[in-house]
């Protein structure tokens, strides 16, 4: 077996495990009606978007094991649309963490705030730059005769624009650990107030948001970990290394990223699986489960305000 067909093995892996865990959250948003609070939904959808990307990243892994190899512009038509979803997923990142951000900074207007607000300003961000990215390199694109057995996003366009792209990617993900930060700024200050005030229902949805966050703690870490490091990789590390090791360092990024990327995309699944009992209960109920015992890990209820 070749190291292309390996590579490809593994992308099949970590694919089947992102693949199984963004349908048992899909079906469980679809199932649990205590599931599709405003968060919940938002986590749906981000389950769709990453379910598509995992089924792109499959179509790249059979090219890879059948020996296809395309062109400049066959890689760009086989996974511009990837690409897209790609910045749609960021997005929806964005509006989950904006969605945290206003629960805690205004709770009184978030229970009249409408989900599907969010949801579509998510949609039409993911859209609007990927596609903008999208038209330009397919207009500018040109065949220089060499065929790629891989195609992946991260190289889908013309060089002169790909390192915008994958600036906006990343700024994108920094604007989601800045949104978290400033939500976890905002859950402390209330807090330091709240030990002077006898206020039932604030307090009530202070313990609340500091329920929720302990999660997305876990989640964060992850993301730092795995799909920010990735994108910090493809649009920063190439400015900071010499001229002199650029196309090495290049070629490893390009040959690691990939991993990086498939392991954030089911990191929800099992960061609720493992925080959550709400969403333990549903999937453990769609694996066959009918009881479970409360494990040792410290678990909460869905935050659903």
């Amino acid at each position: 077996m070749n190291e292309l067909a390996r590579t490809a093995l593994i992308i099949l892996g970590l694919a089947a495990l992102g693949i199984f865990g963004n349908v048992n959250i899909i079906v469980a948003t679809i199932r649990k009606k205590n599931l599709r609070c405003k968060a919940g939904i938002l986590i749906g959808f981000l389950a769709v978007a990453d379910l598509i990307c995992l089924l792109f990243e499959c179509s790249i892994a059979g090219r890879m094991l059948s020996g296809v190899s395309l062109s400049k512009k066959g890689c760009f038509e086989a996974v511009v649309g990837y690409y897209i979803v790609q910045f749609v997923s960021a997005a929806m990142l964005i509006g989950l963490a904006v969605d945290r951000f206003m629960a805690v900074v205004f709770p009184i207007w978030y229970l009249s705030h409408h989900v599907g607000y969010t949801l579509t300003f998510s949609v039409i961000l993911g859209l609007t730059t990927s596609g903008s990215f999208s038209v330009v390199g397919g207009l500018i694109i040109v065949d220089d005769g060499a065929l790629n057995p891989i195609c992946f996003p991260g190289d889908v366009l013309p060089d002169s624009i790909q390192w915008i792209s994958s600036w906006c990617l990343f700024l994108m993900n920094v604007a989601v650990v800045i949104i978290y930060v400033a939500a976890y700024v905002s859950l402390h200050i209330q807090k330091r107030r709240a030990q002077t005030q006898k206020n039932s229902p604030f307090r009530e949805n202070l313990q609340s948001n500091e329920k929720a966050m302990r999660s997305i703690t876990v989640f964060l870490a992850l993301f730092l970990s795995t799909w920010l490091l990735a994108q910090f990789d493809m649009a920063v590390l190439p400015m900071l290394c010499p001229v002199s090791v650029q196309p090495c360092a290049l070629e490893v990024l390009k040959a690691t990223q990939p991993f990086t990327i498939l392991v954030s995309f089911p990191q929800c699944y099992y960061v609720y699986f493992w925080r959550n009992k709400d969403y333990r209960a549903a999937f453990l109920e769609q694996l066959g489960y009918s009881r479970w015992k409360r494990g040792r890990v410290q678990v909460f209820r869905t935050s659903c305000v």
